[in-house]
């Protein structure tokens, strides 16, 4: 849950303010530089000590949520916008949706199926930085190694794709309900998703990805995520 109280001010841009439309609370577009942005906290105390002193290790299946995900302990920013919300602002874009990944078990083998959709940048900023900000892969990082989450690291450049979730019984978008708004690991109903699918059971891949402890903002921090439209 977030803190009771924020004194942070709000985010600074470099954008011409004209060309930003706010489209629900916590939404902007700007549609000339294919953009939207979304407005959230930080969840996690990357710096939280446990009773002996030491500092917990904060592991990351997503990256972005809303409340109703319950994964805000492993995730770096809440969102209380609606995902279906901001499936609409990324059609208006012109992005086209795809799908999300899958990891399937058969018993002894894993199998991956990529996300599939337009590809999109993912930054964040905090309100002492400007406009865009920051690739939010500067937030993830090897618990290990310490290594970057990169492409030397992965074997592939990590790319975010608009994957649009899912729709079932006909009307129920599924982000909705399950509130995955920016995937880390593989779930199956990220409105966007992580291209390469990785999947989050521990007895499939171990887990390796972690809140970065040292560029990770304060827990309860405001943050700005943007989707930048790739293509």
């Amino acid at each position: 849950m977030r803190p009771t109280e924020s004194t942070t001010a709000e985010p600074q841009r470099t954008d011409e303010p004209s060309q930003i439309v706010t489209l629900a609370e916590g939404l902007r577009l700007n549609r000339a530089e294919r953009w939207i942005e979304l407005d959230g906290f930080v969840p996690i105390d990357v710096r939280e000590k446990d009773r002996t002193g030491y500092t917990l290790i904060r592991y990351l299946e997503c990256i972005a949520v809303t409340p109703t995900s319950g994964k805000d302990h492993e995730s770096l920013v809440v969102t209380s916008v609606r995902p279906s919300t901001i499936h609409a602002a990324l059609l208006t874009l012109g992005l086209e949706p795809g799908a999300p990944g899958a990891v399937s078990w058969d018993g002894q083998t894993a199998t991956a199926t990529p996300a599939k959709g337009d590809p999109v940048r993912i930054t964040y900023r905090t309100s002492d930085q400007l406009a865009p900000g920051s690739p939010i892969t500067d937030l993830i990082t090897h618990a290990d190694s310490g290594v970057a989450f990169n492409e030397e690291s992965l074997g592939e450049a990590p790319q975010w794709v608009f994957a649009g979730s899912l729709i079932k019984n006909g009307t129920d978008y599924v982000a909705d309900s399950e509130g995955l708004v920016v995937g880390l690991h593989t779930f199956g109903s990220e409105l966007v998703a992580l291209s390469m699918a990785m999947s989050p059971d521990s007895f499939i891949r171990p887990p390796e990805w972690i809140a970065h402890p040292e560029r990770t903002p304060p827990y309860g921090a405001d943050v700005t995520i943007r989707i930048t439209a790739s293509n």
